[in-house]
Protein backbone atom coordinates (compact mmCIF):
# COMPACT_ATOMS: atom_id res chain seq x y z
CA UNK A 1 0.00 0.00 0.00
CA UNK A 2 1.42 3.37 -1.23
CA UNK A 3 1.46 5.51 2.19
CA UNK A 4 2.79 8.72 0.32
CA UNK A 5 -0.46 10.45 -0.25
CA UNK A 6 -1.66 10.11 3.44
CA UNK A 7 2.01 11.74 4.39
CA UNK A 8 1.90 14.61 2.08
CA UNK A 9 -1.72 15.95 3.21
CA UNK A 10 -0.78 17.20 6.45
CA UNK A 11 2.34 19.05 4.41
CA UNK A 12 -0.29 20.64 2.21
CA UNK A 13 -2.72 21.40 5.42
CA UNK A 14 0.64 22.87 6.61
CA UNK A 15 1.72 25.32 3.86
CA UNK A 16 -2.08 26.34 3.32
CA UNK A 17 -2.36 27.38 7.25
CA UNK A 18 1.24 29.24 6.70
CA UNK A 19 0.21 31.01 3.23
CA UNK A 20 -3.12 31.93 4.77
CA UNK A 21 -1.81 33.34 8.07
CA UNK A 22 1.10 35.29 6.40
CA UNK A 23 -1.60 36.95 4.06
CA UNK A 24 -3.29 37.90 6.88
CA UNK A 25 -0.48 39.35 8.83
CA UNK A 26 0.07 41.30 5.84
CA UNK A 27 -3.42 42.53 5.23
CA UNK A 28 -3.37 43.76 8.93
CA UNK A 29 -0.21 45.14 8.77
CA UNK A 30 -0.93 47.11 5.56
CA UNK A 31 -4.34 48.43 6.89
CA UNK A 32 -2.05 50.06 10.15
CA UNK A 33 -2.14 53.55 10.03
CA UNK A 34 1.04 55.84 8.77
CA UNK A 35 2.13 57.13 12.37
CA UNK A 36 1.84 53.87 13.81
CA UNK A 37 4.22 52.02 11.37
CA UNK A 38 6.77 55.18 11.44
CA UNK A 39 6.43 56.86 14.37
CA UNK A 40 7.26 61.14 13.59
CA UNK A 41 8.33 62.87 17.10
CA UNK A 42 8.38 66.81 17.38
CA UNK A 43 11.69 68.06 19.30
CA UNK A 44 12.10 71.62 20.44
CA UNK A 45 15.44 72.22 22.39
CA UNK A 46 16.31 75.56 23.96
CA UNK A 47 19.59 76.05 25.31
CA UNK A 48 23.23 78.15 26.00
CA UNK A 49 26.46 77.61 23.95
CA UNK A 50 29.76 78.61 24.40
CA UNK A 51 33.43 77.94 22.49
CA UNK A 52 36.04 78.57 21.39
CA UNK A 53 36.56 80.60 17.83
CA UNK A 54 40.06 80.97 15.42
CA UNK A 55 39.93 83.67 12.75
CA UNK A 56 41.54 82.87 10.07
CA UNK A 57 42.63 86.67 8.54
CA UNK A 58 43.67 86.57 5.20
CA UNK A 59 45.75 89.30 5.13
CA UNK A 60 46.83 91.89 2.13
CA UNK A 61 47.79 95.37 3.87
CA UNK A 62 49.97 97.35 5.72
CA UNK A 63 47.91 100.16 7.91
CA UNK A 64 44.42 101.52 8.23
CA UNK A 65 42.73 104.02 5.66
CA UNK A 66 44.47 107.33 6.52
CA UNK A 67 47.30 105.72 8.82
CA UNK A 68 51.10 105.68 9.17
CA UNK A 69 51.12 103.75 6.04
CA UNK A 70 54.19 101.27 8.04
CA UNK A 71 56.49 98.27 6.60
CA UNK A 72 57.91 97.98 3.65
CA UNK A 73 55.48 95.47 2.40
CA UNK A 74 52.00 94.01 3.49
CA UNK A 75 51.37 92.06 6.75
CA UNK A 76 50.24 88.34 5.45
CA UNK A 77 47.89 85.78 6.75
CA UNK A 78 47.93 85.33 10.07
CA UNK A 79 45.32 83.39 13.16
CA UNK A 80 43.62 85.03 15.47
CA UNK A 81 41.64 83.59 18.42
CA UNK A 82 39.03 84.67 20.68
CA UNK A 83 35.65 83.20 22.22
CA UNK A 84 31.70 82.99 21.53
CA UNK A 85 28.61 82.26 24.18
CA UNK A 86 24.50 82.54 23.70
CA UNK A 87 21.52 81.27 23.47
CA UNK A 88 20.17 78.66 21.08
CA UNK A 89 16.88 77.17 20.19
CA UNK A 90 15.66 74.82 17.96
CA UNK A 91 12.46 72.77 16.34
CA UNK A 92 12.26 69.73 14.13
CA UNK A 93 10.27 70.08 10.78
CA UNK A 94 10.75 66.25 9.88
CA UNK A 95 12.26 63.17 11.48
CA UNK A 96 15.18 64.36 8.88
CA UNK A 97 15.39 67.76 9.33
CA UNK A 98 15.08 70.84 11.98
CA UNK A 99 15.32 74.71 11.80
CA UNK A 100 18.35 75.85 14.08
CA UNK A 101 18.82 79.00 15.27
CA UNK A 102 21.38 80.82 17.60
CA UNK A 103 21.76 84.57 19.04
CA UNK A 104 25.09 85.60 20.78
CA UNK A 105 28.09 87.32 21.14
CA UNK A 106 31.93 86.89 19.70
CA UNK A 107 35.17 88.44 20.89
CA UNK A 108 38.49 88.57 18.69
CA UNK A 109 41.62 89.25 19.19
CA UNK A 110 44.07 89.46 16.31
CA UNK A 111 47.95 90.47 16.18
CA UNK A 112 49.49 91.50 12.74
CA UNK A 113 53.01 91.75 13.06
CA UNK A 114 56.35 92.04 10.20
CA UNK A 115 59.73 93.08 10.84
CA UNK A 116 61.38 95.40 8.09
CA UNK A 117 64.94 96.98 7.28
CA UNK A 118 65.22 100.90 8.21
CA UNK A 119 68.83 102.46 7.71
CA UNK A 120 69.97 104.30 11.12
CA UNK A 121 72.49 105.52 13.13
CA UNK A 122 74.15 103.45 16.18
CA UNK A 123 76.89 104.37 18.45
CA UNK A 124 79.52 102.39 15.90
CA UNK A 125 77.98 104.09 12.81
CA UNK A 126 75.19 104.15 9.79
CA UNK A 127 73.33 100.47 9.82
CA UNK A 128 70.64 98.96 9.43
CA UNK A 129 68.16 98.20 12.06
CA UNK A 130 65.28 95.74 12.35
CA UNK A 131 62.17 97.23 13.28
CA UNK A 132 58.93 95.30 14.21
CA UNK A 133 55.66 96.89 13.21
CA UNK A 134 52.33 95.38 14.97
CA UNK A 135 48.63 96.29 14.99
CA UNK A 136 47.05 94.71 17.40
CA UNK A 137 43.53 94.52 17.21
CA UNK A 138 40.33 93.60 19.50
CA UNK A 139 36.87 92.75 18.09
CA UNK A 140 33.49 92.60 19.56
CA UNK A 141 30.19 91.17 17.79
CA UNK A 142 26.40 90.01 18.44
CA UNK A 143 24.79 88.08 15.71
CA UNK A 144 22.30 85.39 14.78
CA UNK A 145 22.83 82.35 13.12
CA UNK A 146 19.80 80.68 11.31
CA UNK A 147 19.89 77.41 10.14
CA UNK A 148 19.60 74.04 8.96
CA UNK A 149 19.92 70.82 10.28
CA UNK A 150 19.69 67.20 8.60
CA UNK A 151 20.32 64.19 10.48
CA UNK A 152 22.92 61.97 9.23
CA UNK A 153 22.74 59.45 11.75
CA UNK A 154 19.87 58.52 13.69
CA UNK A 155 18.51 60.56 16.32
CA UNK A 156 16.30 58.59 19.15
CA UNK A 157 12.63 59.46 17.94
CA UNK A 158 11.81 55.79 19.40
CA UNK A 159 12.87 54.51 22.58
CA UNK A 160 16.57 53.44 20.85
CA UNK A 161 19.39 55.84 22.01
CA UNK A 162 21.70 55.52 18.73
CA UNK A 163 24.82 58.10 18.24
CA UNK A 164 22.72 61.21 16.25
CA UNK A 165 24.87 63.23 14.10
CA UNK A 166 24.04 66.83 12.05
CA UNK A 167 25.11 68.23 8.62
CA UNK A 168 24.40 71.94 9.22
CA UNK A 169 24.43 75.04 6.87
CA UNK A 170 23.08 78.36 7.68
CA UNK A 171 23.97 82.12 7.42
CA UNK A 172 25.53 84.09 10.29
CA UNK A 173 24.59 87.89 10.39
CA UNK A 174 27.22 89.65 12.88
CA UNK A 175 27.11 93.54 13.99
CA UNK A 176 30.65 94.64 15.44
CA UNK A 177 30.01 97.17 18.37
CA UNK A 178 33.51 97.36 19.06
CA UNK A 179 36.64 96.95 16.65
CA UNK A 180 39.85 98.91 17.95
CA UNK A 181 43.69 98.52 17.56
CA UNK A 182 46.86 99.73 18.87
CA UNK A 183 49.89 100.20 16.87
CA UNK A 184 53.74 100.68 17.47
CA UNK A 185 57.29 100.14 15.83
CA UNK A 186 59.91 99.06 18.19
CA UNK A 187 63.60 98.23 17.52
CA UNK A 188 64.17 94.57 17.87
CA UNK A 189 67.61 94.42 19.20
CA UNK A 190 67.75 95.59 22.71
CA UNK A 191 71.52 94.95 22.75
CA UNK A 192 72.27 97.82 20.83
CA UNK A 193 72.67 101.09 22.35
CA UNK A 194 70.36 102.53 19.44
CA UNK A 195 66.64 104.53 20.12
CA UNK A 196 64.02 106.31 18.07
CA UNK A 197 64.37 110.45 18.58
CA UNK A 198 60.91 111.45 19.47
CA UNK A 199 59.45 114.32 18.14
CA UNK A 200 59.04 115.61 21.94
CA UNK A 201 63.03 115.07 22.13
CA UNK A 202 63.25 111.91 24.52
CA UNK A 203 64.42 108.52 23.19
CA UNK A 204 62.72 105.66 23.09
CA UNK A 205 63.19 101.68 21.83
CA UNK A 206 59.52 102.22 20.25
CA UNK A 207 57.79 105.30 18.37
CA UNK A 208 54.31 106.21 16.55
CA UNK A 209 52.55 104.24 19.52
CA UNK A 210 49.12 104.24 19.06
CA UNK A 211 46.58 102.55 22.05
CA UNK A 212 43.03 101.81 21.68
CA UNK A 213 41.84 103.85 18.44
CA UNK A 214 38.73 102.87 16.47
CA UNK A 215 39.68 101.21 13.20
CA UNK A 216 38.50 103.64 10.04
CA UNK A 217 36.31 102.92 7.87
CA UNK A 218 35.61 99.34 9.68
CA UNK A 219 32.81 97.15 8.39
CA UNK A 220 30.69 96.96 10.72
CA UNK A 221 28.19 94.68 9.49
CA UNK A 222 29.42 91.07 8.53
CA UNK A 223 27.65 88.11 6.67
CA UNK A 224 29.12 84.69 7.13
CA UNK A 225 27.77 81.86 5.20
CA UNK A 226 28.71 77.95 7.29
CA UNK A 227 28.75 74.73 7.21
CA UNK A 228 28.62 72.57 10.84
CA UNK A 229 28.78 69.34 12.49
CA UNK A 230 26.86 68.86 15.97
CA UNK A 231 26.00 65.90 17.80
CA UNK A 232 23.42 64.61 20.49
CA UNK A 233 24.95 62.93 23.68
CA UNK A 234 21.91 62.37 26.28
CA UNK A 235 22.28 63.12 30.07
CA UNK A 236 19.46 60.52 30.84
CA UNK A 237 19.21 56.94 30.76
CA UNK A 238 15.62 56.77 30.60
CA UNK A 239 13.64 57.74 27.47
CA UNK A 240 12.79 60.50 26.68
CA UNK A 241 16.07 61.97 27.62
CA UNK A 242 15.02 65.25 27.97
CA UNK A 243 18.76 66.62 29.01
CA UNK A 244 21.47 66.71 26.76
CA UNK A 245 24.99 68.18 25.77
CA UNK A 246 25.81 68.80 21.91
CA UNK A 247 29.47 69.27 20.96
CA UNK A 248 29.98 71.28 17.92
CA UNK A 249 32.01 72.36 15.19
CA UNK A 250 31.66 75.68 12.62
CA UNK A 251 33.43 76.97 9.93
CA UNK A 252 32.93 80.12 8.63
CA UNK A 253 33.11 81.84 5.16
CA UNK A 254 33.77 85.37 4.50
CA UNK A 255 32.11 87.45 1.98
CA UNK A 256 32.94 90.65 2.43
CA UNK A 257 36.40 93.20 3.86
CA UNK A 258 36.52 93.79 7.21
CA UNK A 259 37.81 97.12 6.74
CA UNK A 260 37.77 99.65 3.43
CA UNK A 261 40.65 101.89 1.80
CA UNK A 262 42.77 100.19 3.11
CA UNK A 263 46.52 100.86 1.94
CA UNK A 264 49.02 98.25 0.65
CA UNK A 265 52.31 97.76 -0.52
CA UNK A 266 53.24 95.88 -3.49
CA UNK A 267 56.35 95.17 -5.07
CA UNK A 268 57.33 97.01 -8.69
CA UNK A 269 57.41 93.97 -11.07
CA UNK A 270 61.11 94.05 -12.40
CA UNK A 271 62.97 96.48 -9.72
CA UNK A 272 63.29 96.53 -6.19
CA UNK A 273 60.98 99.28 -5.04
CA UNK A 274 57.33 98.91 -3.90
CA UNK A 275 54.29 100.89 -4.79
CA UNK A 276 50.94 101.72 -2.78
CA UNK A 277 47.70 100.00 -4.05
CA UNK A 278 44.79 99.07 -2.40
CA UNK A 279 44.81 96.25 0.32
CA UNK A 280 42.03 93.44 1.56
CA UNK A 281 41.31 92.13 4.79
CA UNK A 282 39.20 89.00 5.25
CA UNK A 283 38.20 86.76 7.95
CA UNK A 284 37.12 83.19 8.07
CA UNK A 285 36.39 81.42 11.25
CA UNK A 286 36.24 77.99 12.97
CA UNK A 287 34.23 77.58 15.67
CA UNK A 288 34.29 74.54 18.02
CA UNK A 289 31.96 73.90 21.64
CA UNK A 290 29.61 72.87 23.64
CA UNK A 291 25.81 72.92 24.04
CA UNK A 292 24.19 72.40 26.98
CA UNK A 293 20.08 71.68 26.11
CA UNK A 294 16.74 70.74 27.34
CA UNK A 295 14.63 68.98 24.51
CA UNK A 296 10.76 68.58 24.68
CA UNK A 297 9.12 65.43 22.88
CA UNK A 298 5.87 65.07 21.73
CA UNK A 299 4.14 62.35 19.18
CA UNK A 300 2.73 63.57 15.58
CA UNK A 301 -0.20 61.59 14.32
Amino acid sequence: MNTRPFLLLPLCVAFLLLFKTNALAQADSTTLPDYVRNPSYSLTGFGVYGGVELGLHQVNFVDFANGLSCCSSSYGNTIGSGWAAGLTFDQSLTNWLMFDVRAGVNNQNVIFTQIFPLYGLSPNGPEILNIRATHNVQLFSIGIEPALKLRLLPLPTTTTYAPSLYLLAGLGVRYYTQSIFSFQEEITDTTKLVNFLLLNGMVSSKRNVITNQAIPQFNQLQFTPFLGLESDIFLQSEFPSHWLIVPYLRYYFAVGEMAQNLVAREEIPGTMMRQQSVGSWRMDAVQAGLTFKYRAFSLIK
